[in-house]
């Protein structure tokens, strides 16, 4: 799991933007604070076997059908909407995020996982009622589980960071930044700034990398401006003229220059090798 790439798709998830043809549309999409009632499901178990009452499959059970050697996105959150056209939502005071797969932001990703938080209806016209636990199965449908177990074998975000704590609170406090900027609570600018003061004071190990993805984040910041995208007005969002929206995909793009990966993938191993 790419950390930082996480902080990307939560911002641009936020701000809207969809990808290529098969990337799922995005446009209106914000982040606020969304009180759910999960569904239950009562399961027993019986030496190591688990089975539910609901008959529903579990999130392990969905991710072991998909291709060897697949990737899990990050897409996690509330989620409504229809028609491709999905909303997702903070939820037990989490942030929500599309995830990032083949190099586009999706929100239908290999294990995702979302809950619904209001009207609901997939591309494929099935509704699905508010508390439903969705992921998606290998084709990319959505598929209801019974549960978001943590049985497939990944660790979760706390455990990443056991052993660096600074480091998790700075990429804490920098999703918050991101997620203010991109529903209009600051600038893209302000949110900048974090990821350059971390990179004026991170590990030597990872200084000139962090400092290569500040600069990509800076030079989104300056692009933003160019284009005159303003994200915390939805009216304009919503009427972008199609030279705004290339331009937009433009500026996207620098994320996945080969340097700016090059450095997200070092910094990655850093924190897989020096922090849980």
């Amino acid at each position: 799991m790419r950390n930082l790439a996480l902080l990307l798709a939560l911002a641009l998830a936020t701000a809207g933007c969809g990808g290529s043809d098969d990337t799922n549309d995005t446009t209106g999409m914000t982040t606020t604070a969304a009180t759910t009632t999960t569904a239950t499901t009562t399961t027993t178990t019986v030496g190591t076997t688990t089975t539910t009452e609901s008959g529903l499959p579990t999130y392990s059970e969905v991710v072991a059908t998909y291709p060897a050697g697949a990737e899990l996105c990050s897409g996690w959150g509330g989620i409504s909407g229809s028609d491709g056209a999905y909303t997702l939502e903070e939820l037990d005071g989490r942030g929500a995020m599309a995830g990032i797969q083949d190099g586009q932001i999706q929100v239908t990703c290999l294990g995702a996982q979302y809950t619904v938080t209001g009207p609901m209806v997939d591309e494929d016209g099935n509704e699905w009622p508010v508390g439903t636990l969705l992921t998606v199965d290998s084709e990319l449908n959505f598929v209801e589980v019974s549960g978001f177990d943590a049985t497939d074998g990944s660790s979760s975000d706390t455990d990443a960071f056991a052993n660096c704590p600074e480091l998790a609170d700075w990429l804490r406090q920098s999703a918050l930044a991101s997620e203010a900027a991109f529903s209009g609570g600051e600038s893209v600018q302000e949110a900048a700034t974090f990821f350059y003061d971390f990179a004026d004071n991170a590990p030597a190990e990872i200084r000139d990398d962090m400092l290569t993805w500040a600069d990509a984040y800076q030079q989104f910041a300056d692009n933003l401006d160019a284009i005159g995208v303003d994200f915390s007005d939805p009216e304009q969002m919503a009427s972008m003229t199609t030279d705004q929206i290339a331009a937009l995909e433009a500026a996207v793009s620098g994320f996945a220059l080969p340097e700016v990966e090059s450095a997200i993938d070092r910094i990655d191993t850093f924190i897989e090798d020096s922090c849980s």
